[in-house]
């Protein structure tokens, strides 16, 4: 489980400023990340 870097909370007080666009990039990038880091580390534990 990763912790997010970007919540709900933050993604609805930056909505005024950036473009929904931006945001869903932000938080799909963040995910995706996510899961890549996880892969990896398994992959480092399985040795």
């Amino acid at each position: 489980m990763t912790l997010p870097p970007v919540s709900v909370p933050s993604l609805a007080m930056l909505a005024k400023s950036f473009p929904p666009k931006v945001l869903a990039f932000v938080a799909a990038a963040v995910v995706m990340f996510g899961i890549v880091a996880g892969d990896c580390g398994s992959g480092v534990l399985r040795g």
